[in-house]
């Protein structure tokens, strides 16, 4: 049974005493995580509780601390103290989406693709023309999971943290359409009457996500 792993830290960071005595004098604010993460192993995020944590601002916490580190995060009030916090209204799937959506991103995004690799990877043996892959091939996958893939997770999180996950959901309907597009620009491809209806159909739906949003967002004002 493998030993079990202590982790001694603390609760938050930004402590104006500790400048001067922990923190070096003259360490600027915005870097006194990445001083304190050098020292610690983990250290107890205590904003969560009082406000829904950011995607941006997990990401930005996560870059500034050792990959081994480790924090742990208080939940938001109104699932640990509802009678006190400040929004009365009942928990709902949504504030624990978002919730999850602020502290976790980047994990989910990476588990999700290792996942699909590992389900699809069995399948390659038996795809056809599986036998004339070569190193041309191995590094257009590679270019494409890296350069494309990956960049697009970090894009697309940075659009959920910026303009909330509704909004950024139009980015994966409009896909085919610009699938489409691509395809007559680029490779000559036509087009036919049904993909004429399947790009309006997207379109249509992708204007009802835009605008219940809006609307939701206005009734919350």
């Amino acid at each position: 049974m493998p030993a079990a792993r202590i982790r001694i830290g603390i609760g938050g960071w930004t402590f104006a005493p500790w400048r001067g005595v922990f923190y070096p004098d003259g360490l600027p604010h915005a870097q006194e995580l990445a001083y304190a993460g050098t020292h610690l192993g983990t250290i107890e995020i205590n904003s969560t509780f009082y406000g829904q944590p950011r995607a941006a601002v997990s990401l930005g916490w996560v870059r500034r601390t050792p990959p081994d580190f480790e924090f742990s995060v208080k939940l938001f009030q109104k699932f640990t103290h509802p009678a006190t916090a400040l929004d009365t209204t009942p928990i709902s799937s949504s504030d624990v989406d978002t919730f999850k959506g602020g502290i976790e991103p980047l994990a989910l995004a990476a588990g999700s693709q290792v996942g699909a690799a590992f389900i699809l990877a069995p399948g390659l043996a038996a795809w056809p023309g599986a036998e004339s892959f070569g190193a041309g091939i191995v590094a257009s996958v590679l270019a494409l999971a890296l350069v494309c893939t990956a960049f697009a997770y970090l894009i697309y999180f940075r659009l959920i943290a910026n303009v909330g996950a509704a909004r950024a959901l139009t980015v994966t309907l409009l896909i085919p359409v610009f699938g489409v597009l691509f395809g007559v620009v680029l490779l000559g491809e036509s087009v036919s009457p049904i993909m004429l209806a399947g790009a309006a159909l997207v379109i249509g739906a992708t204007w009802l996500v835009v605008g219940e949003t809006q609307v939701s967002a206005e009734t919350a004002r």
